[in-house]
């Protein structure tokens, strides 16, 4: 834990507010998840059935994996796991508010012949952001740029 305080004390000041900020989206998106269906919110996650396929250079692509990196540290300091809908939902909205369109893909697929399981992931410009651990078992439904 005091290697995770020094480490974080010695981050650039941006990435401290991208951290607070990433702490902060995933507990409203966690309690929003948690109590309301995907009808309720889905207005807000974008464009239903929108992809978006751009493509950024090195120097563009530097906010991306700040992002990246800042949904990897809160992980590590929040007591409980995300699911991959709210990494997804925080992952997008940080990427929104730093200019860079993402689609949000909602998928199913088959854990055993009677049993049908969901997952979400985001891309951003060809980049899994979220969602990336065994999202090839899944179909995507639905999606939202």
């Amino acid at each position: 834990m005091i290697d995770a305080i020094i480490g974080f004390k010695r981050l650039p000041a941006d990435e401290k507010k991208m951290f607070f900020i990433a702490i902060f989206l995933v507990i409203k998106v966690k309690i929003l998840t948690s109590l309301f269906p995907l009808r309720f919110y889905s207005s807000s996650l974008g464009v239903q059935h929108k992809s978006i396929l751009q493509t950024m250079d090195g120097q563009e692509l530097t906010p991306l994996y700040k992002v990246l990196r800042t949904l990897k540290r809160t992980s590590s300091y929040l007591p409980f796991k995300n699911k991959c809908l709210v990494d997804a939902i925080v992952a997008k909205k940080m990427l929104k508010k730093l200019g860079l369109g993402s689609t949000l893909y909602l998928g199913v697929g088959r854990e055993s012949e009677k049993k049908i399981v969901a997952h979400a992931w985001l891309k951003c410009n060809g980049t899994i952001v979220a969602g990336e651990r065994g999202m090839e078992r899944f179909v995507a439904v639905e999606w939202f740029s």
